[in-house]
């Protein structure tokens, strides 16, 4: 599994926004071959569009090279516009029922439908401003898995218990209640983003990141209900371009979460570049 950037907007930009970023972050990375799996996190009214708009420039890319798309079939053009494509596109959350009664939701089916390939799951601010505990999160991520949606499920301590050093308790609470136990997962991303560190400017020290890592990973890999084929751990919170290249450095960190950073393409495209 390679390396993975992913860029979670949450409750930013609008069309003509992401249109303008879409085009400057592609002009961007247009030329560079080494890249990690880039993921793009939009709110959900966005993603339809932004799926449409890649289409559209792979479409122009494809017929560039000659192929002559009006002879080809829809699928056949799919397989091939999928090939090329440098931006995969994520939801910010799903509902762990497919679909029924809930105002103001998202069905993981749909986001699928949509062009979503990724969904974040326990992000911290929808587990303290919607108040999604461990139990939820872990339905949510099973349902994502039933519909062929990569979960990246967000774990992360607080301020306050990082202090009183009850932080390794804590994440293991999170990884047991939040993973679904005892079903095959084929893979699995987990980001470790500190509550503390999201949009404050503080970032936990390199070594502080290496341990969370590393605790994270032996936790999945000893919990024998636990069945994770391939997982990868993220780090998020306060990424930038400055930080990115010392982050990916660690040796159990396999991509960045990032959420302000993200906002700007031009940022976005040097952390990417940093992220192979």
């Amino acid at each position: 599994m390679k390396n993975i950037i992913i860029a979670n907007w949450k409750m930013n930009n609008s069309f003509d926004e992401a249109e303008s970023w879409l085009e400057s972050f592609n002009e961007k990375i247009s030329n560079e071959e080494n890249l990690p799996d880039i993921v793009v996190c939009p709110p959900a009214i966005l993603i339809d569009y932004m799926d449409e708009l890649l289409l559209n420039s792979e479409l122009e890319a494809l017929e560039n090279k000659g192929n002559n798309i009006d002879e080809l079939e829809e699928k056949e053009i799919e397989k091939l516009a999928a090939k090329i494509r440098k931006v995969q596109i994520g939801g910010q959350d799903c509902h762990a029922q497919i679909n029924g009664a809930f105002t103001g939701d998202i069905s993981a089916k749909t986001l699928k439908d949509a062009g979503c390939n990724y969904v974040i799951l326990g992000h911290s601010e929808r587990r303290q401003y919607h108040f999604e505990s461990d139990e939820t999160v872990n339905a949510k991520v099973k349902t994502a898995l039933e519909n062929n949606l990569m979960p990246i499920l967000c774990i992360g301590e607080s301020l306050e218990i990082r202090e009183e050093n009850k932080y390794l308790d804590f994440i293991k609470k999170q990884i047991d209640g939040s993973i679904p136990q005892n079903i095959e997962i084929e893979n699995l991303i987990i980001a470790y983003e500190p509550i503390w560190s999201i949009g404050t400017g503080k970032i936990p020290s390199i070594a502080q990141i290496d341990e969370m890592a590393n605790f994270i990973k032996d936790e999945v890999e000893k919990n024998k209900n636990i069945k994770v084929k391939n997982s990868k751990i993220l780090y998020g919170g306060s990424t930038n371009s400055k930080n990115a290249k010392e982050i990916m450095a660690v040796k159990n960190i396999s991509g960045m979460l990032v959420g302000g950073a993200s906002l700007k393409a031009d940022e976005f495209s040097q952390m990417a570049k940093l992220s192979f």
